[in-house]
């Protein structure tokens, strides 16, 4: 399932990457840019009614997401969409670019990550595009969390 996500859910955008979605994130551009792109078979995913309500008349699949709240969002989008909402970089996709993510061998990162990280995590992903590095870190336990939370709220 692939989505598009307007200027006011970039924090949204990210949580569905990192559970392994393909969103494209439509930061600073037109309405109808954000339309043309969701015509290539991604769904809409906006605050904005207009534009929800513009997509659906051209037979675009949309989602009027209707909380200013990450976590009331990820729940919203999750029960409507029937999605499954993961934890693992194996799953994932970039955060910050949204293209994939491969495990990488340590060694291959050593002076790329805080040299405290490198002595204490020996699992490490890459992403294959924007080449930033991911790790099991102390945030993940907040993300797991958080997922768990929202899996058993659904």
């Amino acid at each position: 399932m692939k989505f598009i996500a307007d200027s006011m859910l970039g924090r949204l955008a990210r949580w569905l990457r990192l559970s392994g979605y393909d969103v494209a994130y439509a930061n600073d551009v037109s309405d109808n840019s954000i339309l043309e792109h969701a015509k290539s078979g991604r769904i809409l995913l906006s605050k904005d009614k207009k534009l929800c309500e513009k997509a659906k008349n051209m037979s675009i699949d949309a989602t009027l997401v209707t909380s200013d709240n990450i976590l009331e969002q990820l729940k919203q989008v999750v029960r409507e969409r029937k999605l499954i909402i993961r934890s693992a970089p194996e799953f994932s996709r970039c955060p910050m670019c949204n293209s994939d993510v491969e495990e990488i061998k340590k060694e291959k990162i050593k002076d790329r990550v805080p040299k405290t990280v490198f002595e204490r995590i020996s699992e490490f992903w890459e992403c294959r595009s924007c080449g930033k590095i991911y790790w099991h870190g102390g945030h993940w336990k907040n993300i797991r969390e958080r997922v768990r939370s929202l899996n058993m709220g659904v």
